[in-house]
């Protein structure tokens, strides 16, 4: 029904939680019951995109707080973000494993408006 409403929420750690070290593209993070390579004591193979994906989901908070504060700057920014975002629809590139989604273009959004690509006054269109 049109009336319906989703609530999704998306648990996530704090930037601080864990060393930023142990999040690098070289550290393995996956553990499993099996020993790797069957070798008691072995190092675990590197796994970059499981540490990315733990260190984006700890970026939550202060990038959901610079979207915010951009918005407040820049009315045109959000029908700029939802324009964007159909866009990237249209062309099958939201919704894939370790893609795009609509949080990543808005912050990147926010990133352009910081950079001075786009300028607060500009309206959603341009």
């Amino acid at each position: 029904a049109a009336d319906e409403v989703v609530v999704r929420i998306l648990p996530c750690i704090g930037v601080a939680t864990l060393p930023l070290r142990k999040l690098a593209p070289t550290r393995g993070n996956l553990h499993s019951l099996a020993p790797a390579a069957g070798v008691e004591g072995a190092p675990l193979p590197p796994s970059p995109s499981y540490n990315h994906t733990i260190l984006e989901d700890a970026s939550y908070g202060p990038d959901l707080k610079a979207l915010h504060a951009a918005i407040s700057k820049s009315g045109a920014l959000r029908e700029t973000s939802i324009l964007v975002k159909v866009w990237a629809h249209q062309r099958r590139l939201l919704g894939e494993a370790d893609g795009f989604n609509g949080f990543l273009l808005t912050t990147m959004l926010v990133h352009m408006m910081r950079a001075g690509a786009l300028q607060p006054s500009m309206a959603a269109a341009q």
